[in-house]
């Protein structure tokens, strides 16, 4: 009876294995992707040396966007994808900030229909699809109220980045290299990250949120003049809202725990 037990419980595993490679090879290959195309912006946005370090902050944008809540919500579920479930609400979150940017700047890009595919694609293929789809929605004070306060933030940071890409000349330095719609990517998903992390309490998404907020509001207070800079200000409201997130989420995972 336990030979039998095992047996079956060992082609079980094999079986679900077996399922999960699609998605295994289409997560892989976005994350391999983002991550050499836009998540070395991560590091050498820093210190970039083209025309003065103008596209220093909006290359750290393109960064954050694809490197990091693309490309790292991706790999991380590579392995017990069932477990990262709101990992790949944040990988579908920046995709949809590319399409919605790109429809707000009517600037259509190839190459976010291919991601659109190949990550509708994984998402298909997630042995979790209908719990990442349906999320449990839920208030949690002030948890909520600074997430949701930073996802407006962004998205009126973002707005504006539109609003420069409209108003940029033929010569415009920063157009040629889609800076401002770099820029308005990176707010808009992380603002769309922000929102996950405020109303479903995902752990996940609240740090990765905060890891591009502490980012983004670093190098503004480095370089405040830069185009697409938080400012001073936005900086430091930008890592004080990080830091806000994080600590919320880790105790209210400790307040679960001590319940349990």
């Amino acid at each position: 009876m336990t030979t039998t037990t095992a047996h079956d419980a060992a082609v079980e595993m094999n079986d679900t294995r077996l399922r999960l490679w699609p998605f295994r090879v289409l997560a892989g290959l976005v994350a391999l992707v983002m991550a050499l195309t836009g998540g070395h912006n991560l590091v050498t946005g820093w210190t970039d040396p083209l025309d003065g370090g103008l596209h220093r902050i909006q290359e750290l944008h393109w960064g954050v966007a694809e490197g990091l809540l693309l490309a790292v919500s991706l790999a991380w579920q590579l392995r017990r994808p069932q477990r990262h479930v709101d990992a790949m609400r944040v990988a579908v979150a920046a995709v949809l900030a590319q399409l919605v940017v790109a429809a707000a700047t009517l600037s259509p890009d190839p190459f976010a229909v291919v991601l659109l595919l190949l990550v509708g694609g994984a998402l298909l293929a997630h042995p979790c699809r209908q719990e990442v789809l349906r999320p449990v929605l839920q208030v949690r004070g002030r948890a909520t109220a600074v997430g949701a306060a930073t996802a407006a933030a962004l998205l009126g940071f973002a707005a504006v980045q539109v609003g420069d890409h409209y108003a940029a000349g033929p010569h415009d330095l920063l157009e040629a290299k889609t800076g401002w719609i770099g820029a308005a990517i990176g707010a808009t998903a992380l603002a769309l990250v922000m929102l996950l992390a405020a109303f479903t309490g995902g752990r996940f998404s609240a740090a990765l949120g905060a890891l591009g907020l502490l980012l983004l509001g670093t190098a503004s207070l480095l370089h405040p003049h830069l185009p697409s800079s938080f400012a001073v200000a936005g900086g430091a409201a930008a890592i004080a809202a990080a830091a806000a997130m994080v600590t919320m989420s880790w105790n209210s995972r400790r307040r679960l725990g001590q319940t349990s």
